[in-house]
């Protein structure tokens, strides 16, 4: 399923650069709670939350869909 390859990637790239969820929650606007169960591949996200995440990591969109 994309979405939970997209979550995971999400999670290696955050947790690469030290950046806890609580931290990219603050910086895209989007909540902790969901921001998690994206990374689990428990719940599907928009193209736009993908992005907001994506600019609060501080990686590139394409990064994310490498491979797809």
């Amino acid at each position: 399923d994309k979405n939970k390859v997209i979550g995971e990637r999400i999670r290696y790239f955050r947790r690469s650069k030290g950046i806890t969820i609580n931290e990219v929650a603050k910086k895209s606007g989007l909540t902790a709670s969901f921001i998690s169960q994206f990374e689990r591949g428990l719940t599907q996200a928009s193209i736009a939350s993908i992005q907001k995440i994506a600019q609060a990591i501080g990686i590139n969109l394409s990064l994310l869909f490498d491979g797809e």
